[in-house]
């Protein structure tokens, strides 16, 4: 990703809108990985906590519209799918789980071996 490039010190806003658009089109909490480039940015005596928040505005307001629109064709209804998936994880339960379901301790750890098949029981091996 471009936020990770060495000219995004020379091109934040580039690197800010990286960030945003990895954030909101895929997985809301990798805009965790934006927050070494948002420290840099806010103490920065170049950039600034104003500038900073500015590169952030920009980059909402180029990339919500768009998924805000495309929620509402998919899902039939004003929704951004960014903050379900976020009121799912981070809010108490009752808010939010009605969008996915819960499932029990047991239906993890079935997934988890499903999906890492092979690779389970070898890094069961590399544990110490």
């Amino acid at each position: 990703c471009w936020a990770f490039w060495a000219p995004s010190r020379e091109q934040p806003a580039a690197a800010v809108l990286c960030i945003a658009v990895a954030a909101v089109l895929s997985w809301p909490f990798a805009a965790l990985l934006g927050a070494p480039l948002a420290l840099d940015l806010l103490l920065s005596r170049a950039h600034g906590p104003a500038r900073f928040c500015s590169y952030a505005l920009r980059a909402a307001l180029a990339i919500t519209p768009p998924v805000l629109l495309a929620d509402r064709v998919w899902y039939g209804r004003w929704t951004l799918s960014t903050l379900n998936v976020l009121a799912y994880n981070l809010l108490p339960k009752g808010v939010g789980s009605e969008l996915y379901g819960t499932e029990p301790a047991s239906f993890y750890a079935k997934n988890l071996a499903l999906n890492l098949n092979l690779a389970l029981p070898l890094a069961a091996l590399a544990l110490p």
